[in-house]
């Protein structure tokens, strides 16, 4: 009896553990690439400070100038193409969390089901 209860249980515990799972793991992807990108923004702003120190007269200057609007451009195009990773990343989630919210509705369904029909034998 004592068995069966046992297996009941984890039968029941099951999609939460695969729901749990889920979470972890995205949310694992979501913050290894949020660190990434930060210390990447951060490793970039570092750069142009060093460089910003080596500006000494104005011909320095002007090509540091020239150098931020080309930056600017590589910036907007690294966050946009951030933004698209992040929206894949949210897209592919949410197919899995579909996959398994689905999986999870059977098995409780099923176990349910077993769990009536114990009951009525």
């Amino acid at each position: 009896m004592q068995d069966q209860m046992m297996n009941q249980m984890q039968e029941m515990m099951s999609p939460v553990r695969k729901l749990n799972a889920l979470m972890l793991d995205n949310t694992e992807k979501l913050v290894s690439f949020q660190l990434d990108r930060a210390r990447s923004y951060a490793d970039l702003g570092i750069k142009q400070m060093r460089a910003a120190l080596e500006v000494n007269d104005s011909k320095g200057l002007q090509s540091f100038m020239n150098e931020q609007t080309k930056l600017a451009s590589t910036l907007s195009q690294q966050l946009t193409d951030d933004a698209k990773t992040l929206a894949a990343m949210g897209e592919q989630f949410g197919k899995e969390l579909q996959e398994v919210s689905k999986e999870n509705v059977s098995t409780l369904q099923e176990t349910a089901t077993k769990a009536t029909s114990r009951k009525s034998a």
